[in-house]
């Protein structure tokens, strides 16, 4: 059914390499990047959820409506309750401790110690939503907007191919 040409693999590979270097090494510039990418992703899909041909409408607009939903539910402080819950920031919970940047400080320096305070006040005013994403989470909630944007469009393309074999018979 779904037919992906050797460029748009190629492509997509590079993009998931990009995807796993901005977590491995997550800063603020990789967080500002993906981020952006991710919203730019977004927006360019619900443009062409308007103006695209009837094929690739679908794709977009399933693309928009799942990617944004998602990025409701896990960037905004007002939910920040129901984030907890997801399945999602449970699997970047785990995730986050495998993939630390080999160039982290080590145990007694002052550097550690400073990670080790922000870690424990993290966990302190977590339940008052005080402390924001770190540059981990933020990296990988958009990075599952991406992913489940791309399954919303798939599935918003199956259901149009439906529909319109429904009108043809």
């Amino acid at each position: 059914m779904f037919r992906f040409s050797l460029l748009s693999l190629l492509v997509a590979v590079g993009l998931v390499a990009l995807g796993c270097a901005a977590l491995v090494y997550a800063t603020p510039v990789w967080a500002r990047i993906v981020v952006t990418a991710t919203l730019a992703a977004l927006l360019a899909a619900g443009v062409g959820a308007f103006y695209l041909p009837d094929k690739s409408r679908a794709f977009a607009g399933g693309f928009a409506i799942c990617g944004w939903g998602y990025l409701l539910l896990s960037q905004q402080p007002w939910l920040e309750n129901m984030k907890g819950d997801l399945l999602t920031t449970a699997a970047l919970n785990q995730l986050e401790p495998m993939l630390k940047d080999p160039k982290q400080p080590v145990a007694d320096s002052p550097d550690m110690r400073v990670v080790m305070m922000q870690d424990q006040l993290r966990r302190t005013f977590r339940p008052l939503g005080v402390v924001p994403n770190s540059n981990f989470q933020q990296i990988g909630h958009s990075l599952w907007a991406i992913l489940l944007g791309c399954i919303g469009g798939g599935l918003a393309s199956v259901f149009d191919a439906r529909r319109r074999k429904g009108k043809m018979v």
